[in-house]
């Protein structure tokens, strides 16, 4: 957990969402179901306004937001890092394949940057946990809302199962094939128009997967910090 000033480590990031969940059981209201300290952290580094890794002599170097990219924000790994643990190549450890690569190949891949903990500043990420306390509605998941609310309105409807949101790997491909075709909608207008049903945070994680892809599509939404009195 080693960070220059100004920074923090993933790994810190990862220890600290883990233990609000742990004391509170929820951050603002997400509640915490065993793998939401996962998803927040994966959220928390698309929205970050950087990613840099840090040298051994304590600076901090850029580093491609690649690292960051995952499909599955339910699982701590990545084809690049582990959240768990927060350094480069640490995803491809023993402890995650049965056939991990060795030493040289590891080295090839990531050359002097292999084992490097990954740093973030540290200003965003209080924040985004501020953000993620606040912004109740918008974080509000099927999975947290009050089971009578859902019994009340599955009193006379049909007995057929729910339709199953869709991933969002799946959103994320039909928000890039609408910019494909020519069309460049806003974060709002999309989620009406592909994902209804989807919560604000879920679609939020499907536009920046699509983001990586088509850098074109506008970030979602940081609000702009008050000036402070």
């Amino acid at each position: 957990m080693f960070a220059p000033k100004g920074w923090i480590s993933l790994n810190e990031i990862f220890l600290s969402i883990s233990a609000i969940f742990d004391e509170e059981g929820r951050i603002g209201d997400i509640e915490f179901f065993g793998d939401e300290n996962f998803e927040v952290t994966w959220l928390y580094m698309q929205e970050s306004s950087e990613v840099a890794v840090c040298l051994a002599n304590g600076e901090a170097l850029p580093a491609s937001r690649f690292l960051t990219f995952t499909f599955d924000p339910y699982d701590n790994l990545n084809d690049h890092i582990d959240i768990m643990v927060g350094t480069v190549g640490s995803a491809l450890s023993p402890n995650h394949l049965n056939e991990p690569p060795d030493e040289r190949e590891l080295q090839r891949r990531y050359g002097p940057f292999l084992h490097l903990p990954l740093i973030f500043p540290h200003d965003d990420f209080i924040d985004f946990l501020n953000e993620l306390e606040a912004d109740v509605p918008a974080f509000l998941t099927p999975r947290t809302q009050n089971t009578a609310d859902v019994d009340q309105r599955s009193q006379g409807a049909n007995d057929s199962p729910p339709e199953k949101a869709k991933s969002p790997k799946a959103l994320s491909d039909e928000i890039v094939r609408l910019v494909d075709l020519g069309a460049l909608p806003k974060f709002q207008d999309a989620k009406s128009l592909l994902g209804d049903e989807v919560s604000v945070r879920g679609f939020r994680f499907a536009w920046n997967l699509a983001r990586e892809r088509r850098p074109d599509i506008s970030k979602p939404g940081r609000k702009p910090k008050k000036p402070k009195s």
